[in-house]
């Protein structure tokens, strides 16, 4: 199906801005049509529809950054798996993220994470091997298994600790590997 069967297919919820209906009702050839033509050709922004993204949404699509708008509350897993985002800025609305959301993001170079985040789940950024800066605020409290797992090595994660926070927690064989890239910042 052509895009504009697509379009004249979902017309009326398309009228309506109710991409969450939409993409409830389409294939994932129709998803992934619909979301190049509207989220790049169009600059629609159909997240600021919507109160989650659900899960392999964004799935090996191509665009290259994202802000996540304040209405979204949690993302779900593999969301942006093997996709070809390069920049994400999450708002602080976000407060759960799935596992592997970025799972083989291999053009991601930088994010800043949400401040009501928790956890960072296993293998969030797992094959994330162009990362080169995440921002992770005083929130998070444990980081997943294989969060990192073959990341750059030259990978910068900057922690912003405030008010006597000082420890994430991390998965024991991983220890050496945080304390070597992070740095810390007390505010």
């Amino acid at each position: 199906m052509g895009l504009r069967e697509i379009i004249k297919k979902y017309e009326p919820l398309l009228k309506e801005d109710n991409y969450e209906q939409v993409f409830k009702r389409c294939t994932v050839q129709e998803k992934d049509e619909l979301i190049d033509f509207l989220y790049n050709k169009c600059g629609i922004n159909v997240l600021e529809h919507m109160g989650e993204i659900p899960k392999r949404f964004f799935s090996g699509l191509n665009f290259s950054n994202i802000v996540i708008p304040n209405n979204i509350i949690s993302i779900n897993s593999e969301a942006f798996m093997r996709s070809n985002i390069s920049s994400v800025y999450m708002s602080d609305s976000v407060t759960e993220i799935g596992v592997g959301v970025f799972y083989g993001c291999d053009k991601l170079t930088k994010i800043r994470l949400s401040k009501s985040l928790e956890k960072i789940p296993s293998d969030t950024f797992s094959g994330c091997t162009s990362l080169q800066k995440i921002f992770i605020p005083d929130s998070v409290k444990l980081i997943g298994s294989n969060a990192f797992l073959n990341c750059a090595d030259n990978i910068l994660i900057v922690a912003n600790f405030r008010n006597g926070a000082n420890k994430i927690r991390t998965p024991q064989g991983e220890v050496d590997f945080y304390k070597q890239h992070m740095r810390f910042k007390r505010g």
